[in-house]
């Protein structure tokens, strides 16, 4: 029991440093393989030219009621697997975004990752998600 409480006690602090391989501080890497990072303007334009664009907010659901951008379909990142974007997406050449919250969150980052392990070649990734959109003033819709 002892030894249990000195290994929680020595992760909590290995935590609290930073040195335990996470830290509050992270932020999504500017770039996906397979992906092309966009920014909430060139999102914004990708909208009005593509009537075929699939949005996918890649936050938990408890966010996308929250708000989301307008026209985008809820699909956790948790959720995100062949069988699901194949329902959303049959054409594996349909472009799709993927969004979340913004730089310190993970979601859109692991979908994109993993819809293009899924073969999927038109993957576009707005890194800076909903924060960025808001941020530029665009709007978004509660569900």
């Amino acid at each position: 029991m002892k030894q249990q409480i000195v290994l929680a006690v020595t992760f909590v602090i290995l935590l609290m440093s930073g040195q335990a391989g996470i830290t509050a501080d992270w932020e999504a890497p500017k770039v996906i393989d397979g992906a092309t990072p966009i920014t909430a303007e060139e999102l914004s334009d990708l909208m009005t030219e593509m009537d075929n664009l699939v949005l996918i907010d890649s936050r938990h659901s408890g966010h996308f009621k929250e708000g989301s951008i307008k026209g985008s379909i809820s699909l956790p990142d948790t959720n995100t697997s062949p069988a699901a974007l194949s329902q959303l997406v049959p054409d594996k050449l349909t472009p799709v975004v993927f969004y979340c919250e913004g730089l310190s969150c993970p979601h859109s980052m692991k979908a994109a990752r993993k819809a293009v392990s899924y073969g999927y070649a038109n993957i576009f990734w707005f890194r800076g998600g909903i924060e960025e959109w808001t941020e530029k003033g665009f709007p978004v819709v509660n569900n």
